[in-house]
């Protein structure tokens, strides 16, 4: 195959050319650039017209959850609902098509973006009138961070809880002397027990795995990095992509027990096939912001006494870290207030500090929000790596200042600082927590805006190469796979994607313009997987 009359952009080495640059694959390879001619190419060679549109490496997703994503659309869609009657109403219109007791899951409801804040109780919704209006449904809807999630009577009733039930690192609000259904971090978990007993049983998984693969190509995702996963999942997906041609490239985190991770190291320790590498262990120090749940050394600026939640045993993660260390894993835990990022730089640098390669072990904190200037050179000493969601902060721009103060979110979201400091960033949307379009990520993080123009830090703002390059060389730094992948250079894996707009040129002149840019195809190892040129 050979792509002609491209404007080609690649990361690192800035390698750009005029509209008139041409690329040729072979076997799923880079194998010329920009010396294509005519009487160079093979008979039967399958050319490709550009008409002068950006070519550049496909997009890594760095930090997502691939299932997830696929499952979300089997759900109710709450991203845009601006009151809780509006998601109210949602709910009781998928109740209405559905025989009693089928489970209703719905996401991505955030009361701090809703315009009616009527109905809440301590700032949450509460279950009433989804007791009045679907009680005879088990209805979990959870909210946009995933960390939190309302749920009715019914449910608390298959669960078999009340007000003298208890969960180690969660929560269960209650009013009046009863449950209020909101229930906080670890508290989510025995729920989403039952929906994965559910989907399975209506054969859902498969379906969703092949939803979230064609989202992926539609958006210019060739490579994945999907940050929680379990043993029945890999097999899955190992399984499936045995019988699907074109599939997503897999980098997957191990999100298991230490007991079942030393039980079945050897049945999927770095499992490497052309498309799926399981080689991380997935760990969560803390929650959310949104939910109050991430984990600060001082009280939340708008709730005092609450200091969020630490959401594992710290004794048992210094005794994963081990493991990994021992098994050549790398870790990647979930950090986002300052506490649990301090806590895990803490576990990292101990236990890395008996390593003759710690450095090359890139261990990652994923989120990496809110770090102390004193913490921050933590991260240099072993190359630990900020696994960071540029969305996030665009997102949690409106909210963010009122929990946590003036002060804390000066050193919130450092990404300029990270580079400047030579710590490793890597990017990725943490979909379908947000959505899930790098395009929409690259403006986030050389705007620092979200759609209502908010924004803060701008300091911290990266330029249009930076932000390219946190999207495909460094994801692939942060998954080992630099040297085959996220640029375009002879040998290198034909992962590429084809845009409307010079990225480049867009984000000098209307950066605004990048959020309207379209994939106008995806090629995954050589091949078209998404054409809408």
């Amino acid at each position: 195959m050979a792509i002609i009359n491209a404007n080609l952009f690649s990361p690192e080495t800035l390698y750009t050319s005029n509209s008139n640059s041409s690329i040729y694959i072979v076997n799923g390879k880079i194998e010329t650039i920009d010396q294509v001619s005519a009487s160079y190419l093979p008979d039967g060679c399958k050319i490709i017209d550009a008409q002068g549109a950006f070519l550049m490496p496909a997009f890594i997703e760095g930090h997502g959850h691939f299932s997830s994503l696929g499952l979300a659309t089997f759900k109710i869609n709450l991203f845009s609902c601006k009151s809780w009657m509006d998601v109210i109403e949602l709910v009781k219109e998928k109740a209405v098509k559905l025989p009693k007791g089928t489970w209703i899951e719905g996401e991505g409801w955030h009361q701090e973006k809703w315009n009616n804040k009527n109905h809440l109780y301590e700032g949450y919704p509460e279950k009433e009138l989804l007791d009045k209006y679907i009680p005879d449904h088990p209805v979990a809807l959870f909210h946009a961070s995933r960390h939190s999630a309302i749920v009715n009577q019914h449910t608390l009733d298959l669960l078999g809880w009340n007000t003298s039930t208890y969960i180690e690192g969660g929560d269960l609000i209650k009013k009046d002397a009863e449950l209020s259904g909101m229930l906080i971090e670890n508290a989510i978990e025995p729920v989403r027990d039952l929906l994965k007993a559910y989907y399975v049983e209506k054969q859902i998984p498969e379906k969703a795995l092949l939803k979230a693969n064609e989202i992926c190509f539609e958006n210019g995702i060739t490579s994945f990095h999907d940050a929680d996963t379990n043993f029945t999942e890999v097999s899955r997906i190992e399984n499936l992509q045995k019988k699907e041609a074109n599939f997503v490239n897999l980098y997957m985190m191990l999100h298991e027990t230490l007991e079942s991770l030393q039980q079945n190291k050897n049945q999927v320790q770095h499992l490497t096939t052309d498309r799926l590498t399981v080689q991380s262990i997935k760990r969560y120090m803390d929650g959310a912001i949104g939910n109050r749940g991430a984990w600060f050394f001082e009280d939340y600026s708008d709730a005092d006494g609450n200091k969020g939640h630490c959401t594992l045993d710290i004794d048992e993660y210094y005794q994963t870290a081990k493991f990994a260390l021992e098994n050549n894993f790398q870790l990647c835990t979930h950090a986002i207030g300052d506490r649990a990022n301090y806590e895990v730089l803490k576990c990292y640098n101990e236990t890395l500090n008996t390593s003759k390669n710690a450095r090359e072990r890139r261990w990652r904190i994923e989120h990496s929000q809110h770090i102390r200037p004193q913490d921050i050179e933590a991260f240099v000493k072993n190359n630990i790596l900020a696994s960071v969601q540029t969305n996030h902060c665009t997102s949690d721009a409106s909210y963010v200042e009122k929990r946590v103060g003036k002060e804390r979110l000066k050193t919130s979201y450092l990404w300029k600082t990270f580079l400047n400091k030579r710590i490793h960033l890597n990017n990725g949307t943490d979909c379908p927590i947000e959505k899930v379009s790098p395009l929409l990520n690259i403006y986030s993080a050389i705007s620092r805006k979200n759609d209502q123009g908010i924004g803060f830090n701008f300091e911290e703002r990266l330029n249009i190469q930076e932000a390219i390059s946190s999207y495909t060389i460094w994801n692939a730094y942060a998954a080992f796979q630099e040297n085959y992948k996220g640029q375009l250079q002879k040998g290198f894996q034909a992962d590429l994607v084809l845009l409307d707009k010079d990225l480049i040129h867009t984000a000098e002149k209307d950066p605004n313009e990048i959020k309207s840019t379209q994939i106008l195809m995806t090629i995954s190892n050589g091949e078209i997987v998404y054409n809408n040129l």
